[in-house]
């Protein structure tokens, strides 16, 4: 309607589609509250490795944007493995460039005002087979009979095949 004033939230992040393990992060998907596809492009979409304070390149971020679901996917297709490299993310989107079908900035806070910046950290940690931001005795079980298989086998894990060669 044309007395909507309340600009668009993020509503989720989404890691690898929903599953639990962070040995290999290749997927994002980032669900915004309404429309924001006409406005949002890659270059909004800020990943920022805390470690060393050093960003993504666009260039090796590639997205799909889904106006019927409200929904960005993000992948990486130029990195190793299509993965992000081992370290702690900023994930920020900048409330100036995003803005719903009315014009409206992003309410990246989610607090009913228009124009604050959105922020979210996430993590990959190589080995992480459950998540937990470490690498134990449960992600050596699931690796174990894992290690040295090809794709053709079905011991096969894609969440430990480090350089993504099957």
């Amino acid at each position: 309607p044309l007395d909507d004033i309340f600009g668009p939230v993020v509503t989720d992040v989404i890691v690898n589609g929903g599953a639990g393990q962070r040995s290999m992060v290749s997927r994002l998907d980032i669900v915004f509250s309404e429309d924001v596809g006409q406005t949002l492009s890659a270059s909004d979409i800020l990943l920022t490795r805390i470690e060393t304070g050093v960003a993504l390149p666009a260039a090796d971020l590639a997205f799909v944007y889904d106006a019927a679901i409200h929904t960005a996917t993000c992948t990486f297709p130029s990195l190793l493995a299509g993965s992000l490299d081992d370290g702690t993310f900023r994930l920020e989107l900048k409330a100036a460039d995003i803005t719903d079908t009315l014009g409206n900035p992003l309410d990246g806070n989610g607090d009913g005002w228009n124009g604050d910046d959105y922020a979210s950290d996430l993590f990959r940690f190589f080995g992480d087979g459950d998540g937990d931001h470490d690498v134990n005795v449960r992600d050596a079980t699931a690796l174990a009979p894992a290690n040295l298989a090809t794709a053709a086998s079905q011991n096969y894990d894609p969440r430990f095949d480090y350089d993504g060669d099957g």
